[in-house]
């Protein structure tokens, strides 16, 4: 912009001022919109749209993304969410904000969603690449025509993309530096968002991966506003899970009843009573334009009073407080000019600290770098937010004023503030300056001399010498004379050909304090560049004889040199070009030669310059030099005098810096061919170096944790061969080895809660570490949340693939999730249900917990041989099969080089079904089922609990074997024995109350190996079916009974009298 300086930093600007105000500033980025069709030709070459043309979304047919057009005829154009190059190019982005401006408050996130397609479903025709095709067919197993736009897993795939970009974005933002707040604006309508532009803000605010949200409703009336907040189903206040949410109101001339200034207060006052807290007003440019109509009636109304930030409560304490705090100085101005006593105030506030309780534990200030003063805590609240203290101090001329804030972490943070005291004396001048303004034709390896009227405060000056061309400051080393009048600037580097300089002095300062009037500057232009590069020195020099076989060869050249359009060659005698590698020193004007072989005894070598240009493309005149080596031979092998780690040595870091130290110089091609590495570990051919005698290098990756690598110098390749490595006689280091071993990381944790689509907490859902993770060993892999829906589970640090799941509910996957060491891990896991139908999920894994990519899995109604559904596992070893009814099913799963296996499953209740199936290398061998039902015989009902057993004689390796089995029915009759080998089979059926029965000579073969019963119907015995018996038998029964009781008695009257008789 015209007036503008071009490194003028708007941002930085913005910061400054906006804090200095107490304003927050967010950065706002588009993110997958990067462009419109009516001016995407205009864009600069650099612009993603030209720079990384494949990453634009494209259509059905593979054709580029051009918008879809709206109602002003042109529509945005937009990147591929489905790819790890965008996801990466928006984190780093965001990164950029994050480590460029640590005071920045937010990063606000515009257009992270797909673009309106003016169809039923959008975006419809994005995007069909061939990532989002791949990774669609990985991940859900899917094979066959491609499915509509509007297809269910279709459109949750899409919307997944786009949640994995929002959660990479928040979680390396908040990871570098966790006080920044990552929000985003989002659709007014959330299940319009959700549906057509596949944006899930509320899944966002569930799984913790944003901080707050801001709904675009522009254009709706006050019951349109109350209602996308609060409606139970939708409403974005209802579902925010504890995050912010902030209303976007539309402020400008579009003509709408609703931006109107008389109509603003109403629409906030509708957003604060529905729960928002805060209102986004868009845009500002209307505000700025139109500021007396909506100033008055903002000020006058909703916004008379000064609100507080609302405190992000989720963010206190997450992480430790390494940032200082915010410090301004409020008044006096800076660089002002005081008289007398005068009263110096300002604001601190920790923003580690989100629930105003501040953490500055004191504010303290110094002039002129005295002692250290406490201010007066000026806060009501006493928190150290606002300070003051007076200013009696100073002398003539300028002074300086130091604040320093320091928090509750011991961080501090100090500004400063200039002010000058009167004075009778002269401010001091600049009286000579060397080069004079305006020379031309200055030696690029001139000093700057500057020499002052009057000594002066040799601290207090400001000086830049700047090159006007490339708008750099120049890098130097600065001299005083002895009475502090005579300023030498000594650049750092010699200065460009044909540039123009630009003295820069500002802030000079006399021993009395006075200051220097205005800014100085001066200029000069250095010579033009029409002189070709010469040779200063080479080493061997020209026509050496007897030079050692492990000679450094290197050339000097007058002035840096283009070394990539420069041509040189390094010959033999014979006339054969020689290999080697060729390094330059960081100025570009020191060449090293290093042959790939080693040098010969008794032989001519030539160092041919042929084409040799500058940076400012003059040509060097052609130059050779020759050398001749010894006549005798070095046979001396090298030694290896020492590594860095040493053998044996333990708790090295997994980023360590491999160092050998050798006893000569060594062939560095030789050594890279003789390095191995036990157990493999890539090493990252860009870093290996050599310094003389010495050579490192480091590796592609980190090292595994707690691990012995043995490190060999010295190998067979895959020709036998012995490769050696060498110096540069070629005599080869005798075959050395060394190890060490790894550090043990401190474990990490994975924690989280798990929540139903309302938003409400579930209680115990099952949550597991999927396969056979390494270093697990002792370590508990499950665990079920408490009533708030919470986990935490301790692993070794790694990356783990966690499934969720819950009686009644679908269940959840999360891959590649990241334990680090000492640190927690945190997601939310939100289950849909309850589930309207059946299905059944897994994973395929060998014994050792491998991933099996490509099972074929097939799901048959049990009792049939016709496959309902099948699908091939994912890269992951993942099947799934949905919208399923209740009732038995045979899940069949195959691969190549692994025994089949066949498992039957009763669906009696609406869930997913997660069944887990371990395949074992080997020949398919048979086995069978037999199935059956048992039922009433008179009602027809199934009967639940009755006991089957199963006994027979079976083959195996040794002949026969008996063996008994026994179940119990389900709730629907219904039993089934499982993975039986081949024999012959009998089964007997028992229940209470009813009659038992047994069925015989059932068999299994190899090719009738799937057996269904017939129904097995069981006869009652209960009460009432027993015959009943006559009342005539009954009745003589009783009497036959009555007439023994009146025996007894009168025998017994007989016996009575009897004895009586015989006492008289």
């Amino acid at each position: 912009y015209p007036g503008i300086p071009s490194d003028f930093d708007v941002l930085r600007y913005t910061l400054d001022k906006a804090h200095k105000e107490g304003l927050e500033v967010h950065a706002w980025i588009n993110t997958l919109a990067v462009g419109t069709t009516n001016n995407a030709s205009s864009y600069p070459a650099k612009h993603v749209i030209h720079d990384h043309n494949d990453w634009i979304a494209v259509d059905e047919s593979g054709a580029k993304d051009k918008g879809s057009a709206d109602s002003g005829g042109y529509g945005y154009v937009d990147l591929c969410p489905g790819r790890s190059e965008v996801k990466n190019y928006l984190v780093n982005v965001t990164l950029e904000l994050a480590q460029n401006y640590p005071d920045l408050d937010a990063i606000h996130l515009d257009y992270i969603r797909y673009s309106h397609a003016n169809s039923t479903y959008a975006n419809e025709r994005h995007c069909y690449c061939d990532v989002c095709k791949a990774r669609y067919e990985n991940e859900y197993g899917y094979s066959g025509t491609w499915p509509p736009a509007n297809d269910h897993d279709w459109c949750e795939f899409r919307r997944g993309l786009v949640t994995e970009i929002v959660k990479a974005i928040y979680e390396n933002v908040t990871s570098y530096n966790w006080k920044i707040k990552v929000g985003a604006a989002v659709w007014g309508n959330y299940s319009d968002g959700c549906k057509y532009y596949l944006q899930d803000s509320h899944k966002w605010m569930q799984m913790g991966i944003i901080d707050y949200i801001a709904p675009m409703m522009y254009s709706v009336s006050d019951s349109g506003l109350a209602d996308r907040l609060t409606n139970p189903s939708y409403g974005h206040v209802v579902h925010s899970y504890g995050r912010h949410v902030y209303s976007g109101l539309g402020a400008d001339t579009s003509g709408s009843p609703y931006h109107e200034p008389s109509a603003i207060p109403s629409q906030i006052e509708t957003s604060r009573n529905s729960g928002a807290l805060g209102s986004w007003l868009y845009d500002s440019e209307t505000i700025v334009e139109d500021g007396t109509t909506y100033s008055s009636v903002l000020v006058s109304s909703v916004f008379s009073i000064k609100a507080n930030i609302p405190p992000m409560t989720w963010k206190k304490g997450t992480r430790p407080d390494e940032i200082p705090p915010w410090l301004v100085i409020l008044s006096p101005q800076d660089g002002c000019e005081q008289t007398g006593s005068f009263l110096v105030n300002g604001y601190a506030h920790d923003f580690y600290h989100y629930d105003n309780s501040t953490g500055i534990s004191k504010i303290e200030y110094r002039i002129n770098q005295g002692l250290w003063n406490i201010a007066t805590n000026d806060d009501p609240l006493g928190k150290w937010q606002n300070f003051s203290f007076i200013c009696a101090e100073g002398v003539e001329g300028n002074n300086i004023i130091e604040v320093r804030a320091t928090d509750m972490a011991g961080n501090s943070r100090i500004v400063k503030l200039n002010f000058s005291r009167p004075s009778e004396n002269s401010p001091p001048i600049i009286i000579e300056v060397f080069p004079e303004n305006g020379s031309i034709g200055v030696a690029r390896e001139t000093y700057i001399q500057v020499i002052f009227s009057e000594p002066v405060i040799n601290t207090s000056i400001s000086f830049k010498l700047v090159n006007e061309k490339t708008e750099g400051e120049v890098p130097g080393t600065f001299s005083w004379n002895i009475l502090n009048t005579s300023l030498i600037f000594i650049p750092q580097k010699i200065l460009e050909y044909n540039s123009t300089y630009s003295i820069i002095i500002s802030s000079v300062t006399d021993l009395s304090g006075q200051n220097m009037q205005g800014i100085f500057k001066s200029s000069f232009c250095t010579l033009l560049d029409l002189f070709p590069p010469f040779v200063v020195d080479n080493y061997p020099a020209n026509n050496s004889i007897d030079v050692s076989l492990g000679t450094p060869i290197w050339v000097l050249f007058s002035e840096p040199m283009d070394n990539l359009s420069s041509v040189y060659s390094f010959e033999c005698s014979n006339g054969t070009q020689e290999p080697f590698f060729a390094s330059w020193n960081e100025n570009n004007t020191l060449l090293f030669i290093n042959p790939c072989s080693s040098l010969q005894p008794s032989t001519s070598y030539f160092l041919n310059l042929s084409l040799m240009f500058d940076r400012n493309g003059n040509l060097m005149q052609p130059r050779s030099f020759s050398f001749t080596t010894f006549e005798i031979l070095d046979v001396q092998p090298p030694n290896l005098v020492y590594t860095v780690p040493s053998n044996n040595s333990v708790g090295i870091s997994t980023t360590e810096r491999i160092l050998l130290r050798f006893s000569e110089v060594m062939n560095l091609y030789s050594v890279q061919q003789a390095v191995s590495i036990i157990p493999q570990a890539t090493i990252d051919l860009s870093s290996w170096r050599q310094y003389g005698e010495t050579i490192t290098f480091t590796f592609s990756k980190m090292l595994d944790w707690n691990t012995t690598y043995k490190i060999s110098i010295g190998r067979i390749d895959s020709f036998g061969t012995m490769l050696y490595a060498r110096d540069l006689s070629g005599n080869p280091l005798p075959y050395y080895e060394f190890s060490f071993r790894t550090e043990i990381p401190s474990d990490g944790f994975f924690a989280g809660r798990v929540f139903d689509n309302q938003g409400m907490p579930i209680y115990g859902a099952e949550v597991e570490i999927l396969g056979k993770p390494v270093n697990c060993e002792g370590y508990i892999l499950n665990c079920t949340t408490d009533n708030l829906g919470r986990f935490n589970l301790t692993l070794p640090p790694g990356k783990y693939d966690v499934r969720v799941s819950k009686m009644g509910f679908e269940s959840s996957i999360e891959f590649g999730i990241i334990v680090n060491p000492g640190k927690t891990s945190s997601l939310y896991f939100v289950l849909q249900g309850p589930c309207e139908n059946v299905s059944i999920s897994g994973f395929v894994r060998d014994y050792e917990g491998k991933a099996l990519q490509g099972a074929s899995v097939k799901l048959y109604i049990s009792g049939t041989n016709e496959p309902i559904k099948s699908a091939l596992t994912s890269s992951v070893g993942y099947y799934r099969f949905r919208n399923l009814a209740q009732g038995v099913y045979k899940i069949k799963v195959e691969l190549s080089g692994y025994v089949t296996k066949e498992m039957v499953i009763t669906c009696e209740q609406l869930h997913e079904y997660v069944i887990d199936i371990m395949l074992v290398e080997g020949e398919n061998i048979v086995l069978g089922s037999i199935i059956g039902y048992v039922k009433d015989s008179d009602t027809g009902k199934p009967i639940p609990l009755a006991k089957i057993v199963l006994s027979g004689k079976v083959l195996s390796g040794n002949g026969t074997n008996t063996i008994s089995i026994d179940v119990l029915t389900d709730a629907f009759g219904r039993f089934c024995f499982a993975n039986l080998s081949i024999g012959n089979y009998s089964i007997y059926i028992n229940a209470k109350g009813y009659l038992g029965t047994t069925l015989n000579d059932i068999s299994i073969t190899h090719t009738e190996n799937s057996i269904e019963l017939p129904e097995i119907w069981l006869v009652s015995v209960s009460e009432k079916e027993i015959n009943p018996i006559p009342w005539t038998l009954i009745f003589i029964a009783i009497s036959a009974l009555i007439g023994i009781i009146i025996l007894f008695i009168l025998i017994k009257r007989v016996i009575k009298r009897q004895r009586k008789q015989n006492a008289q």
